[in-house]
């Protein structure tokens, strides 16, 4: 398996005036520099042993793949002109409200095609897939990102919308069956939490189905990830008792209202209240947004009880973020309760809201 880490450069000056920078040189500004080096450490403490490193040969590009490799100890980096960023032809270096009357005037303005966008980065892919590397870092840019992405994205999968951000890294792997894409537009921390669901969920083989999305911090905002998935996220609450000593993972219908006093006296505690953000961190290795069932791996003492509405368990698909909340999964239930479950040692009680 060959694990392909796609970043977008850092910052520069032409990203904060909303130009499309295509062909042109432009280098990383000075918040472009630390968002190099961040990522780059980030990258650090995940553990993960990169062992090859290629970049786009264009400044910006470059100067954060040198960053990066500088906080890695990675000694050389490859360039690779395939990387490059689309060509955008007459409309290169133009500002927004001058992009938009272009592109509607119907001349043409010399702009590369998509397609063959794409299957220029594919061929970088193809070449590094032959060699003995496990963990290749690539670094281009934008347009050039989504554009191979759209070769491996499920429609609607990857918001269309969506651009990457600045230094956050999309994570293509390649197996024996072909190349699929993992993970979208994460920081390296939310890399680790997210790809060590999904490789759980591998080694007890629980199919899903997954989306990616911006970022969901409400039940109502979850609609368009429900008709996606063609299923209904629960929620997912992060609760304890008034002391602090007792803390619970409540999954419920979003549609449902949370009554304290109803789950209370079902298992026979004091008035719950949302659990401190701190300890959701310490057992869980969430943080508050991406409140998730994925969490109890993290829970290796047993600190967090599991309670399961009485619907939940009546459904035939269960859906949750994978510990970020810009994806979304689809799993059948049953694979929930007889797989998940006891690999990370859990059990639950059902309530009735």
């Amino acid at each position: 398996m060959v694990k392909f880490y796609l970043i977008r450069h850092g910052e520069t000056d032409w990203n904060v005036e909303s130009r499309f920078q295509g062909r042109e040189n432009i280098s990383l500004n000075e918040t472009g520099q630390k968002q190099a080096e961040a990522c780059g450490l980030g990258m650090l403490e995940t553990g993960i042993p990169f062992d090859c490193m290629v970049s786009s040969p264009l400044d910006r590009a470059y100067g954060t793949a040198e960053m990066i490799a500088g906080c890695l100890g990675i000694a050389a980096i490859h360039k690779e002109p395939d990387l490059i960023e689309r060509d955008f032809g007459k409309i290169s270096g133009r500002k927004r409200e001058d992009r938009e009357w272009m592109l509607a005037s119907g001349e043409d303005l010399q702009i590369e095609d998509e397609e063959l966008v794409a299957e220029r980065m594919q061929r970088v892919l193809d070449r590094f897939c032959k060699g003995d590397f496990r963990h290749v870092i690539m670094v281009s840019h934008g347009a050039s990102i989504r554009a191979l992405l759209g070769k491996y994205a499920k429609a609607g999968s990857v918001p269309a919308t969506e651009v990457q951000r600045n230094t956050c890294l999309t994570t293509i792997v390649h197996k024996e069956d072909g190349f699929y894409l993992e993970a979208f537009d994460k920081t390296p921390k939310e890399l680790v939490r997210e790809t060590a669901v999904y490789d759980l969920l591998d080694r007890l083989r629980i199919k899903s189905e997954r989306v990616f999305h911006e970022p969901l911090f409400t039940m109502e905002a979850c609609q368009d990830v429900d008709e996606a998935l063609g299923i209904k996220i629960c929620k997912n609450l992060f609760l304890c008792n008034s002391s602090r000593t007792r803390f619970y993972l409540l999954l419920m219908p979003g549609d449902k209202k949370f009554v304290t006093k109803e789950v209370s006296k079902q298992i026979g505690s004091a008035r719950l209240s949302f659990g401190p953000k701190e300890y959701m961190e310490k057992y869980l290795n969430l943080t508050p947004g991406s409140v998730s069932l994925m969490g109890l791996m993290f829970d290796t003492q047993n600190k967090v009880e599991l309670l399961i509405d009485r619907d939940v368990l009546e459904e035939e698909y269960f859906g949750c973020h994978p510990c970020v909340n810009t994806s979304s999964l689809k799993m059948k239930t049953a694979d929930i309760l007889k797989k998940f479950l006891p690999a990370v040692h859990h059990t639950y009680t059902e309530v009735v809201l």
